[in-house]
């Protein structure tokens, strides 16, 4: 994106919002913490649902692909939406963290809906999670079709793209983790509809540079 021309001849380049929603149903997928609902597996499990949830009993994996933000660029903010499935205002809490990988791995979760892993493999919480984490606390009450969204989340994306592995076009990954409260958001899915599916929204800084350009009168 380009600002308007100025009187000495140059325009420069300023900020663009970028979105990348989640492509595949295993992208956004969940692994149980401890005995949740009694039809998932068991602690370690992926679950590839028709309903994913932000609960203290599960964690919640979403894996964004094709990330096209250059190597080093300064993220000036980034968000996740969710689409809410159901209504529901009872209080929950989580922590956003990202994966501290130049490029993320898919999820190892069954590529059918309504499935669980056959062994434990922990895909989800055993990924390295950056140092940089975001609390949301407090998750808004919210009814079917709304889309809530999380706090900024600017500062894991740059400790990611300041890997000096990154490039422009691999994948990113974030958990929502340490849920907490006596509520839970059940949220929308990529099979649901893909139109409802999670997306990541990140603005990138503008550079500042300037490029020559014809002088206005």
């Amino acid at each position: 994106v380009l600002d308007a021309f100025d009187f000495g001849g140059t325009q420069s380049v300023v900020g663009s919002t970028q979105t990348f929603p989640i492509t595949t149903g295993t992208d956004d997928s969940l692994e149980e913490l401890s005995t949740c609902f009694g039809f998932f597996g068991f602690i370690g499990a992926t679950v590839t649902n028709s309903t994913n949830y932000i609960i203290s009993c599960l964690d919640y994996g979403l894996r964004f692909t094709g990330i096209t933000i250059p190597q080093g660029a300064t993220i000036d903010e980034a968000f996740i939406d969710l689409t809410i499935r159901v209504q529901q205002s009872g209080t929950v809490n989580t922590t956003i963290v990202g994966q501290d990988v130049d490029d993320a791995a898919a999820i190892i979760a069954p590529t059918s809906c309504c499935q669980f892993s056959t062994t434990n493999n922990f895909d989800i919480t055993s990924r390295t999670s950056t140092t940089a984490s975001v609390n949301w606390n407090g998750l808004p009450a919210s009814s079917a079709g709304q889309v809530i969204t999380s706090p900024d989340i600017a500062t894991i994306v740059q400790e990611i793209v300041d890997r000096s592995g990154w490039a422009s076009g691999q994948d990113m990954f974030f958990r929502f983790e340490n849920g907490s409260g006596p509520g839970r958001r059940e949220l929308r899915v990529f099979e649901f509809d893909p139109s409802d599916a999670p997306q990541l929204r990140v603005t990138i800084a503008g550079s500042g540079t300037a490029v020559e350009g014809d002088d206005q009168m």
